[in-house]
């Protein structure tokens, strides 16, 4: 009887967790997740109430054997040359292919933020004295303008999406060759590495993988977008918006560059005090009979506190440059817009709402 009613629950888990797979329109809109937020909203969320994962993709022992056959060619290939392995190469044969869906993502979300701008100048020209448009023409231009925005939006989230679980490969890849070497190392070794460090690579270090792979591909975007965007900007008014915009990046990009080498320095001494508390902790918890024997806590206590102070300090140091950095992106927009309307005044150009309003639509 016990044996009958475990397989009737694993039948009942069984076809519980089929049901729960979304459909394609679910995926689009991602609709998946709404049942899953009032679920938690009024209890624990349980593994019953997710998605299974496609598990072949994530398991860290297959992503672990993929890289460590990459990573040994490039000890292979570094020794011939002479020259130090780099990880960044190992990680670009393992897992560049597996990161070009990205780029159609990223483009669906680029083309239509590049041809919104245009849509609406259209429209706004049906309220111009003017105008020979339609009302059902200028209904086609605002069609346009909402699908391009729905367009951009799906691409957007789904990119960030695609962009998370790539990197969390790669972080699972990493983490596992990490766990790998460990195993390999020797006592003698084992004593000469730092416990903090090693926990700092396997906790901190490899969660920027999430971040870094976002902006990869704006490296080759950037580029052709801008000189579209040029283009389209020269049509509708001339030189003065290329004016504007190359007067801000004259002023912003010098702003912007001492600010990406102070949030360098300061990450560096931030992983260099972390890595030190880290192993502070380690050497208290493993002698921590003795400190209890003792009773040594509240002098240990005291170094702890003075330890993640002076790592907290490093963090607000630099969060207040990250928030500048940040902060800079607003002014530009802005800057760029005010210089691009004075140059059109001083010119003798007419600012119509045409020229101006259609260049902040995005």
């Amino acid at each position: 009887m016990e044996n009958g009613s475990g397989a009737r629950k694993e039948s009942e888990e069984k076809k519980e967790v089929k049901k729960g797979k979304p459909n394609v329109l679910s995926r689009l809109f991602m609709c998946w997740v709404c049942p899953v937020l009032v679920g938690g909203n009024r209890r624990d969320v349980e593994e019953r109430d997710l998605i299974p994962p496609p598990s072949a993709k994530y398991k860290s022992e297959s992503l672990g054997d993929k890289f460590e056959r990459y990573w040994l060619e490039e000890l292979g290939l570094a020794t011939q040359r002479g020259v130090a392995p780099s990880l960044w190469r190992a990680l670009r044969r393992a897992f560049w292919l597996s990161y070009m869906p990205g780029a159609l993502l990223l483009l669906g979300n680029a083309i239509p933020r590049t041809i919104q701008p245009l849509l609406f100048t259209r429209l706004l020209s049906y309220w111009s004295a003017d105008s020979t448009m339609t009302r059902l023409e200028a209904g086609y231009w605002a069609m346009g303008m909402l699908l391009c925005n729905f367009l951009a939006m799906v691409c957007h989230h789904h990119n960030t999406l695609f962009v998370g679980r790539f990197g969390m490969k790669v972080r699972i890849a990493c983490c596992s060759l990490l766990y790998r070497k460990l195993l390999r190392l020797n006592q003698r070794s084992l004593q000469s590495t730092a416990a903090g460090k090693l926990v700092n690579l396997m906790s901190n270090d490899v969660a920027r993988f999430d971040y870094a792979f976002m902006f990869l591909h704006y490296f080759w975007m950037i580029p052709l977008q801008s000189a579209a965007v040029l283009y389209f900007m020269f049509r509708a008014a001339g030189w003065a918006p290329i004016v504007g915009l190359f007067s801000v990046m004259l002023l912003i990009l010098p702003i912007q560059a001492g600010l990406t080498k102070l949030t360098a320095v300061y990450r560096r001494e931030t992983a260099q005090r972390t890595d030190k508390r880290i192993k502070l902790m380690s050497e208290i918890i493993n002698g921590i009979q003795v400190i209890k024997m003792y009773a040594w806590e509240v002098p240990f206590q005291k170094v702890v506190g003075s330890s993640r102070a002076h790592e907290v300090e490093a963090l607000k140091r630099a969060s207040f440059v990250q928030g500048t950095f940040g902060g800079f992106m607003l002014f530009t927009e802005r800057t760029s817009l005010f210089l691009t309307v004075m140059t059109l005044v001083l010119t003798g150009s007419m600012a119509t709402a045409t020229t101006t309003r259609g260049k902040t639509c995005r």
